[in-house]
């Protein structure tokens, strides 16, 4: 998925090498973030079904 965000954003990127570089190194840098974000949710969901009773684990969208 990274990969493919990279191709599609040098083809729409005009400019020089320098510049076009910079912009995917804060492109990847929010993909990080975003990413990171999404793991430590699904982290801490999974931690409460762990803890919490059948019903309450439907709550948070497990696989029990």
């Amino acid at each position: 998925m990274v990969l493919w965000l990279m191709v599609q954003l040098r083809g729409m990127l005009s400019g020089d090498d320098a510049s076009k570089e910079q912009i995917e190194r804060q492109v990847l840098n929010i993909w990080d973030k975003m990413y990171k974000t999404w793991f430590a949710k699904v982290v801490v969901s999974l931690f409460l079904c762990l803890q919490a009773d059948e019903q309450s684990c439907q709550h948070y969208h497990c696989p029990a």
